[in-house]
């Protein structure tokens, strides 16, 4: 029987956020207020999409983006355990997910072979992008929604079985 690992990407396999880091591609490295500002709690996919939107204007090219999210070091011991699990892909799956754009997640990872670590790794919107203006943020990536579907089925809990006269609110003892 494998041990399936699931890691989240940013914060998690890379040291930093990828979205918030193609910041640093906009003139003066930070977003005009008015777009900073349109942030809405819940709605960081759509807020992203306006992030793209206004660095595709400013003629961000895909290059640019690249070295930003490449120079996102990984956090301490992460290429490590990616290359053990790697070698090991006999005893661990391993499967990684985000909301950042799938492009992001692939850019750090193919270098040395870390993305053949993994079963799948999944984000929102485009595999390939001239300029960032081509890049979308959308919900509902097929392939996000597939190595979501893939992690419930691969991962059941089982029950714990409850105490004879357990009721809400008592310990069952």
């Amino acid at each position: 029987m494998k041990i399936l690992l699931v890691f989240y990407f940013d914060n998690t396999v890379i040291d930093d956020n990828t979205d918030t880091s193609i910041v640093k591609c906009a003139p003066e490295k930070k977003l005009p207020v008015q777009l900073e500002n349109s942030y809405q709690k819940g709605f960081w996919t759509e807020f992203m999409g306006r992030v793209f939107k206004y660095l595709g204007e400013k003629g961000i090219r895909e290059e640019e983006m690249k070295r930003a999210v490449t120079s996102i070091p990984f956090t301490p011991g992460m290429v490590e355990l990616l290359s053990f699990i790697r070698k090991h892909k006999d005893k661990f799956d391993c499967i990684i997910i985000s909301d950042s754009n799938s492009i992001f997640i692939d850019w750090p990872m193919a270098p040395g072979g870390l993305s053949s670590a993994c079963l799948a790794s999944g984000g929102t919107g485009n595999k390939k992008a001239e300029r960032a203006g081509d890049l979308s943020a959308t919900l509902g990536d097929e392939k996000t929604w597939h190595v979501l579907g893939a992690l419930r089925s691969a991962v059941t809990l089982p029950r714990q079985p409850r105490a004879p006269h357990a009721t809400a609110g008592s310990s069952g003892r």
